[in-house]
């Protein structure tokens, strides 16, 4: 049963098991912004609310040292030892190990709803270098090409989950339309998505890595929600007898740039 494949392991787990990793073109596009601005190369990056550190390790193909943090020491202690790439518990609003003007680009993926956008953004301008950028990245609810289940998930997020969400979500579902970076001609970029080709278990495993799902499952824990959705896709999606479907996820990108000249 759904409810059973996932047992034993803690949320950290399912995170680093299941959670989807972005594609190339996402770091191709950030390294792309970023060396447009800097002189004369790019040699350190920080990756705010890393998690397990997904979000950091690609960007060691760009630069010459990364640096990913987050709040929780349990998604550290997940991050791999990797040359080029360290790993520290820490907040986004407090970089006070980072020296001024010291920091080619700072990211942060599918996390800006969870900071002090005030406070992040005074620490960035602080580290970041003349020309050094800002790019907060995520992804939205993700989409398959039928229509009866892409209902079922966008109610299990939007409906099911709905008052679990950590204060904030909706900029997710928004894909953070409603946030402004802290520099003059900062730009979108809506073109990428993210797909992967799976079978309804390994979707059913990344739907319980939602920190909404580990809340609902601490006030109901006998709930069989996400039993019920793994079998209704299951019935949708795979009655033809395929055994996997690709399933999209919608990515958004805001970038910015440090002036040269910060009046």
């Amino acid at each position: 049963m759904a409810s059973n494949l996932f047992r034993g392991l803690g949320h950290s787990q399912l995170y680093k098991t299941f959670r989807p990793v972005y594609p190339n073109a996402v770091y191709e596009t950030i390294a792309s912004y970023c060396k447009s601005g800097l002189e004369p190369g790019m040699n350190l990056a920080v990756d705010v609310g890393c998690g397990s550190g997904q979000s950091s390790l690609p960007l060691a193909n760009y630069f010459q040292e990364v640096v990913g943090i987050d709040v929780s020491e349990t998604q550290i202690d997940q991050a791999p030892d990797v040359p080029g790439v360290c790993f520290r518990v820490g907040q986004a609003e407090s970089l006070d190990f980072l020296k001024d003007n010291s920091v080619d680009l700072v990211t942060i993926a599918q996390a800006m709803h969870w900071v002090n956008t005030e406070k992040f953004y005074t620490e960035v301008n602080r580290v970041l270098k003349p020309g050094g950028s800002l790019v907060a990245y995520g992804y939205t609810i993700p989409e398959v090409d039928q229509p009866e289940a892409k209902d079922v998930i966008e109610q299990f997020f939007k409906k099911t989950l709905e008052q679990y969400w950590e204060p904030g979500r909706q900029h997710i579902h928004e894909s953070f339309r409603k946030f402004s970076l802290p520099f003059p001609g900062w730009v979108r970029n809506d073109n990428l998505h993210m797909d992967k080709f799976w079978t309804v278990d390994e979707f059913t495993g990344y739907l319980s890595t939602a920190s909404a799902w580990q809340s609902l499952k601490k006030v109901h824990p006998e709930s069989d929600e996400l039993h019920n959705i793994h079998e209704r896709l299951q019935s949708l999606l795979f009655s033809g007898g395929e055994e996997r479907v690709v399933f999209r996820w919608p990515i958004f990108m805001l970038m910015g740039k440090k002036p040269h000249c910060n009046n």
